[in-house]
């Protein structure tokens, strides 16, 4: 069902991309219209495929047959001449586009309807910046004098105000746990 769905949203992008050439500049309002709507349900067909089809192949397929039956359009209708090197350029785009559909293994649906909430693992969490936050709560003689050494200003809070330091992430194989 994805690939219909991925076939018709790449039919209605060579019919907006044909009716953005018709609107002269989005000046005139019928095309312009056109544009707009078919561009929009375009894009809408394609954000639900990529839920099951990986993004790179949905939306290579989705402009390569797009553009193949934009030329096609504008060959029959006789906008723009169709060559002989041109159609097999076209042929190729074709060909590419039939690859990738048999090259993709069957779909699955990449999340489901009720997502879970993601837990924060601390190191490459949103907003840590790559850096694990840890909670000194004494500091000895050796920490102080790291922190004096590479932060000037941790040594004014004085020795037993608990403060946090900004460790790098691990090296080697991170260690996530999963509750």
């Amino acid at each position: 069902m994805a690939w219909a769905v991925l076939l018709v949203s790449a039919v209605f992008e060579a019919v907006w991309a044909t009716a953005l050439g018709a609107s002269d500049g989005l000046s005139r309002p019928v095309p312009t219209v056109v544009f707009v709507v078919f561009s929009v349900v375009s894009l809408v067909g394609l954000g639900r495929v990529m839920r099951t089809i990986p993004t790179g192949t949905a939306y290579a397929v989705w402009t390569g047959t797009g553009a193949v039956l934009t030329v096609a359009w504008a060959a029959l209708t006789g906008a723009e001449p169709l060559t002989l090197v041109k159609g097999l350029l076209l042929a190729g785009i074709i060909g590419c586009v039939v690859g990738l559909k048999l090259a993709t293994p069957p779909s699955r649906p990449t999340r489901s309807r009720r997502r879970r909430p993601r837990r924060s693992s601390g190191a490459g969490s949103p907003g840590s910046m790559g850096c694990r936050v840890t909670p000194v709560v004494r500091a000895t003689a050796v920490s102080r004098r790291h922190l004096a050494t590479t932060h000037p200003h941790a040594g004014d809070h004085g020795p037993s105000r608990p403060r946090a330091v900004l460790e790098p992430p691990p090296r080697g194989r991170p260690r996530h746990t999963r509750v």
